[in-house]
């Protein structure tokens, strides 16, 4: 029998082609950011010692003052002086106020504008108010006051805290009122005794509201700083108090 032929493999098919994209080129990792510090000197009580302290962004004054303890620097006064609390200074205006704990540092420092003014920390009955734990009531507060209209001319004046904004009135009846300051942009201050003796109200006490914005930015820089006279510390001390809740609960 004849042979029969070999059997051939059918051609193989090639091969497919594949595609290779190029990898990205490969990016460092991102190094951990470092917070910007920035250093403040912190006067004790009055001017005659300091210490110096390293903050960030998000340093609450509050931390200011419990650094303060550790490091032993809070030892004068009695405590029916009140308790410890951060001050600002504004040695140009006459006017000092007790700092919330829970404000950020830097934010403070910032609505100086580049004013000098200073740093402190000493007692202050009014501490429960700037407290961290302090959760403030709404308040209305009215009553009649003595309002520097312009240097050397005091207007008596009715005035009205509510709904986050003071209003002045020539009677107690509110027909006339008009806004005096809105607090988003307003702080309330302790007036220094120097004042009083320089601008002469015709009450024999005084606080004092000031602008957080630069005069630059108000339509007349009158409107910087507003001085009040009361009848007394304990009235000068309600303002002060209330004002620093009502502020706390419209932010």
């Amino acid at each position: 029998m004849p042979r029969s032929p070999p059997l051939v493999p059918p051609p193989r098919p090639p091969p497919p082609t594949v595609t290779v994209s190029p990898s990205p080129p490969l990016r460092p990792s991102p190094l951990p950011s470092v917070a910007k510090t920035s250093e403040h000197r912190i006067f004790i009580v009055n001017h005659t010692s300091h210490i110096l302290v390293t903050v960030t962004p998000t340093t609450k004054c509050g931390e200011i003052v419990s650094g303060a303890k550790t490091q032993g620097a809070l030892i004068a006064g009695k405590d029916e002086d009140g308790g410890w609390a951060l001050f600002e200074i504004c040695r140009s205006l006459g006017l000092e106020r007790p700092i919330r704990e829970a404000e950020l540092l830097e934010d403070v420092v910032k609505s100086w504008h580049g004013e000098a003014n200073i740093l402190i920390i000493r007692r202050t009955p009014l501490w429960p108010v700037l407290a961290l734990y302090h959760r403030p009531k709404n308040h209305v507060q009215a009553d009649w006051v003595q309002l520097e209209a312009k240097k050397g001319k005091w207007n008596k004046r009715h005035l009205v805290l509510k709904d986050g904004s003071l209003l002045q009135s020539k009677s107690d009846k509110g027909k006339d009122a008009s806004p005096l300051c809105r607090l988003i942009d307003f702080e309330a201050f302790l007036v220094a005794p120097h004042m009083l003796e320089q601008l002469k109200p015709p009450k024999p006490f005084m606080f004092a509201l000031k602008s957080t914005l630069p005069k630059s930015k108000l339509k007349d820089e009158e409107d910087y700083c507003h001085y009040i006279g009361v009848k007394s510390q304990e009235e000068v001390n309600q303002w002060v108090k209330v004002i620093t809740e009502a502020k706390v609960s419209d932010s």
